[in-house]
């Protein structure tokens, strides 16, 4: 994970800036923000959908989705 910021005026998504190698760098909005803060996911490795079609979201283009799970206390 490149960069992840908090995207205003929504209290669920975080953009987020992913690096897929040879695919390049995508564009993800994903609405974890309420699981994660964008400084605990900032140099983590995740795994990414990237055959998506781009979607349109609030503030931008959504290139892929993060596939995530939680432990103990982090189900919402």
């Amino acid at each position: 994970m490149q960069t992840c910021t908090k995207v205003k005026r929504s209290d669920k998504l975080l953009q987020l800036s992913v690096d897929l190698g040879p695919l390049g760098v995508r564009n993800i909005y994903s609405g974890i923000a309420l699981s994660y803060t964008p400084e605990q996911l900032i140099g983590k490795r995740v795994v990414v959908f990237a055959n998506l079609k781009p979607r349109k979201m609030a503030g931008g283009m959504s290139e892929g989705m993060i596939l995530a799970a939680g432990g103990p206390g982090r189900a919402r």
